[in-house]
């Protein structure tokens, strides 16, 4: 590498960082919806809750769409165990 290719990339703008996640912290369930709906409605798909307790509609809200025992993949080797226990 010359010297002026070496003070081309020397000379760049710094990018600011990336953003990988976020976090926040709710006072209520309520708040929680609401903010997972707007999320969605922003378009990101890779989301997710953690709560101390079941929170009924955060899978909507998220945009999780529901799966049923079928399509399960844990689900087979459950399926084989009852078959054969019986």
């Amino acid at each position: 590498m010359n010297t002026s290719e070496h003070q081309v990339k020397k000379n760049k703008e710094p990018r600011p960082p990336k953003a990988c996640g976020w976090m926040a912290e709710f006072e209520n369930e309520h708040d929680l919806l609401h903010a997972a709906e707007k999320v969605r409605d922003a378009g990101y798909t890779k989301t997710d809750a953690f709560t101390p307790f079941p929170v009924h509609g955060i899978d909507h809200a998220l945009g999780i769409k529901p799966t049923s025992f079928r399509e399960s993949p844990s689900g087979l080797p459950l399926l084989r165990f009852l078959y054969r226990s019986n």
